[in-house]
């Protein structure tokens, strides 16, 4: 059973996706340091990966906990620089 089926995750798998493209539009800005490149792609993987692993979970209690976190990491993508 997939954790896609229930609304609530759904609904942050949305705000996560959203929050990846986010990153990436920052990303092909050509004025970016180097080291706010190298941030901002490990950002993005990060995120990526915390997509995936929501998307395949059976577990609820571990995902719930991991969509509690995931604004702080939506917080560094104004970071990147």
């Amino acid at each position: 059973m997939s954790m896609t089926k229930y609304r609530h995750i759904r609904e942050e798998l949305q705000a996560l996706q959203d929050n990846i493209n986010v990153a990436v539009s920052k990303l092909a800005d050509s004025s970016l340091s180097a080291a706010g490149v190298a941030a901002g792609e490990e950002l993005v993987k990060t995120l990526n990966k915390v997509k995936s692993y929501i998307q395949k979970s059976e577990d609820a209690e571990s995902v719930n906990f991991i969509i509690s976190k995931l604004p702080l990491l939506y917080f560094q993508i104004p970071k990147i620089n």
